[in-house]
């Protein structure tokens, strides 16, 4: 409903504070273009990035950050992998993988089991959390960045994307990672475009490392499963049918949720 940064502005060294409406490009963004750089007008999940403080230390922005005061209105939400079921919400298409008969296996079988197999989801847990270095340079828009990222190329693009700028005025570096498996690839963007907005509006280098809590509340994990199986086998132990309905917890938007 609201944003009251009053209170964050008192906090010394607070030199602003960005959102989507600071975005001279487009605040659209993701692998799918399902997702937002802030959020605007509506908050789709627990961790959705509304905006940024930008002070003159890290102590200084946390500060400031739990000085925002942001007021909300309560929405529907599907939460669950059952929710996304029963709301029928999904993703994509289905992926099937059929061979042979299961009618006739069923039929054949002389014991038949079903049941239900939740998997839990994981954090990557990579040792150095989510961080970016922007400093802007030359031509209007041109940016460089020190990123901790797996993916150097959908950095560039998706930062040129919110800028409104050709992607060859970015440069992304990577000298080394502390960790990633995969929990770099896509979603460290969600720290870049932020901080490289901030560096475009104050025209001053700007830095961001989150901590841990906040690191595993905005960026995702690995996907829960639930498993619904059904399956019929002989007296000997041979299995003549297997149907197993894999349903993945994809959250808010489809990343990488596809490959996946």
């Amino acid at each position: 409903r609201s944003i009251d940064t009053s209170e964050a502005e008192k906090v010394p060294g607070f030199v602003c504070f960005i959102s989507a409406d600071d975005v001279p490009g487009s605040n659209i963004t993701g692998i799918c273009n399902d997702e937002m750089v802030f959020a605007k007008d509506k908050v789709t999940c627990v961790g959705h990035i509304i905006g940024a403080v930008v002070t003159d230390t890290r102590e200084h922005a946390q500060r400031a950050a739990q000085a925002v005061k942001i007021t909300y209105e309560d929405l529907p939400a599907i939460i669950t992998i059952e929710d996304a079921i029963k709301n029928d919400s999904f993703y994509g298409s289905e992926v099937k993988i059929e061979k042979g008969s299961l009618k006739k296996g069923f039929s054949e079988a002389d014991n038949i089991v079903s049941g239900e197999l939740y998997i839990g989801g994981q954090e990557h847990f990579y040792l150095e959390t989510h961080c970016t270095i922007a400093v802007p340079k030359g031509e209007a828009g041109e940016m460089e960045l020190f990123a901790s990222t797996q993916n150097t190329m959908k950095t560039q693009s998706f930062v040129a994307n919110m800028l409104g700028v050709p992607a060859n005025r970015i440069l992304v570096r990577v000298k080394r990672m502390g960790g990633g498996f995969g929990g770099k690839e896509t979603r460290s963007t969600v720290v870049s475009t932020a901080v490289a907005l901030a560096a475009y509006k104050t025209g001053r280098p700007v830095r961001c490392m989150l901590d841990r809590d906040e690191d595993m509340l905005i960026t995702g994990g690995r996907h829960p499963f639930l498993a619904r199986y059904k399956v019929g086998f002989m007296k000997t132990g041979k299995v003549v049918a297997l149907k197993v309905e894999h349903y993945s917890n994809a959250g808010n938007t489809m990343d990488l949720s596809q490959s996946v």
